[in-house]
């Protein structure tokens, strides 16, 4: 059985970290005696695992990337879809995206939505754009 004092140290370094996840709001509420912290027992087995994506899962979410209209769009789906970053990886196997070893899951994330969503829109404004032609090309008798 661990010590008194380390017991304690534990106590105090998990006490500390929840007030440090409170906002600023909650906190002063807790001072003031508007609010209270509750012990509330956890359970090992309820967190969600997260499983491997499958191929077939991977094709799918690359559709859906790809029919996303906008940037923030894809990135929620992603976020929604709990991938793990080798999860990602594959994902980037799959639209040909070079990512680098040190690269972390919010980096990887970054490079699908742009490499998908954000080259559809870049490209689509350059292609909606409309040349300008100025008055020196109206005078001359060149066919654009």
């Amino acid at each position: 059985m661990k010590s008194f004092k380390h017991n304690m140290a534990k106590i105090y370094r998990l006490f500390a970290q929840t007030l440090s996840e409170m906002s600023d709001e909650e906190f002063h509420d807790l001072l003031e005696g508007k609010g209270k912290l509750k012990f509330v027992p956890g359970n090992k087995a309820v967190k969600e695992k997260v499983e491997k994506v499958s191929s077939a899962e991977v094709g799918y979410i690359v559709e859906k990337l790809l029919i996303a209209d906008t940037r923030e769009m894809a990135r929620e789906y992603l976020v929604e879809q709990h991938l793990s970053k080798n999860d990602l990886i594959k994902l980037t196997v799959v639209l040909d995206i070079f990512v680098n070893k040190s690269d972390g899951k919010d980096k990887i994330m970054e490079k699908i939505v742009e490499s998908t969503v954000g080259a559809r829109i870049r490209s689509k404004a350059i292609k909606d754009t409309q040349i300008r032609t100025g008055p020196a090309r109206k005078n001359n008798n060149i066919k654009v």
